[in-house]
């Protein structure tokens, strides 16, 4: 029985990480042994976050988001954000993440938006920074949401600057190397 509860735990585990490589972390090579390689050590990034963030006189937002590193190198996540009272939702796919020490940028394209539904399909892109753990910790840290122009790419390896950070409260957000 014991066997079984590691088994279901690590197999749990999985399907909460959040792991991504960078081009120049893995070149796939045609058997996946480099990715096989990453995924054995257990040195693949990882993310995932969920709480709110508030905007002041705009209101407050909920965020949520996850994803996995498939064996073959992909990143396969996804995420919502709702502002306040709900009246916008924004659902997207997570498909890239870099982390470097405490951060976490992500990209990833836009399934649906109730407030302009023709932004679904354009790349989205945040920053998570995990502060560590406990009262002691500084509050996590989400950046506001950004989206493509039209037809514009956003690429999770790219710095783009300017960007908008506010404290996460009441929720948590988990980086690693």
């Amino acid at each position: 029985m014991k066997k079984f509860q590691m088994y279901f735990l690590a197999a749990a585990c999985c399907l909460f990480v959040l792991q991504s490589c960078t081009k120049e972390d893995v070149t796939i090579t045609e058997d996946n042994s480099a990715v096989e390689d990453v995924l054995r050590k257990g040195n693949a990034p990882t993310a995932s976050g969920q709480g709110t963030i508030d905007f002041g006189a705009e209101g407050k937002r909920h965020f949520s988001f996850n994803a996995i590193t498939k064996k073959d190198g992909s990143v396969k996540g996804n995420g919502v954000l709702t502002y306040t009272g709900g009246e916008l939702k924004i659902k997207f796919n997570i498909d890239c993440i870099r982390v470097v020490g405490n951060t976490a940028y992500i990209t990833g394209k836009i399934t649906s938006h109730s407030g302009i539904p023709e932004n679904a399909g354009r790349d989205c892109l945040f920053v998570a920074i995990d502060n560590g753990e406990g009262t002691n910790a500084d509050p996590d840290i989400l950046s506001g949401f950004y989206t493509s122009i039209e037809g514009g790419d956003l690429d999770c390896n790219i710095d783009y600057g300017g960007i908008s950070y506010f404290e996460v409260l009441e929720g948590n957000i988990q980086v690693s190397e």
